[in-house]
């Protein structure tokens, strides 16, 4: 028969009172930690492989983004974010901002007056953050030298005496931003837009419910000290229509 010796019994006598004490900290899960947990969303590598990026959204509450560098030695967190992309030449990450839950809770969105979804820019050199208000979508183009994003439109409001024309939906206000040089030119009432694969050219159209200066116009990203050029204009037709959505993903 072997007989423990004191030290081997204080020994034990720790290691019971641990597990025991261990035992005693546990509790069940209640829903407030199932409320906690994240949904790993919209996951992407750049096409260097040097950037990894990935959207984490909570059951309840406001998601964000992360965005990691391959070799483990950078970290970015956009808050907030979701829907991440990467621009093709790993220098960008931008995302969709989303409408805080504590403002969804309490807005008017069945009037189109609630709050409304935005945009958040980083630049993974530098880690500098940017924020854009009233964003419905965006895309970069191939070369990376440009992003382009719509903003969200208010609908048609009915003047004094006016009979409202649900058919009416003006186009909403889009931004162009260069990259590299951090500049940004809008454009009014644009209800459409698109930019073709080798990022030469943007298309877009105009449609305003004053039928002014409504058509599809064209610019040159090439050259930058061009302006737009009209490919077809006819207030006539174009007065009312609908836009029928050439690109990007829209969030409410």
């Amino acid at each position: 028969m072997n007989i423990l010796n004191g030290r081997n019994l204080l020994v034990l006598t720790f290691c019971l009172c641990s597990i025991g004490m261990a035992a005693q900290e546990k509790r069940a899960m209640e829903l407030t930690d199932i409320m906690k947990f994240q949904q790993l969303r919209s996951p992407s590598i750049s096409q260097d492989g040097q950037w990894v990026t990935h959207a984490a959204v909570p059951d309840r509450g406001d998601p964000r983004v992360l965005v990691y560098s391959t070799d483990g030695e950078v970290q970015y967190a956009l808050e907030g974010g979701k829907d991440p992309v990467i621009s093709n030449d790993g220098r960008w990450v931008a995302a969709i901002k989303a409408v805080p839950a504590s403002e969804l809770l309490v807005s008017d969105r069945g009037k189109n007056k609630g709050p409304k979804t935005g945009l958040l820019l980083l630049n993974t050199t530098s880690g500098e953050e940017r924020s854009f208000e009233d964003v419905k979508s965006f895309t970069f183009s191939n070369n990376s030298e440009w992003l382009v994003f719509h903003h969200h439109g208010d609908k048609a409001e009915k003047k004094d005496g006016e009979k409202k024309n649900e058919k009416l939906q003006a186009g909403s206000t889009l931004s162009m931003m260069d990259l590299g040089e951090g500049s940004l030119d809008t454009f009014s009432f644009v209800s459409t837009f698109a930019m073709d694969s080798i990022s030469q050219h943007l298309a877009y159209v105009v449609s305003d419910t004053s039928a002014l200066g409504n058509g599809i116009y064209t610019l040159s990203l090439a050259d930058r000290s061009t302006t737009s050029t009209v490919l077809f204009a006819d207030s006539s037709a174009w007065a009312g229509a609908r836009s029928t959505g050439l690109s990007g993903r829209a969030y409410q």
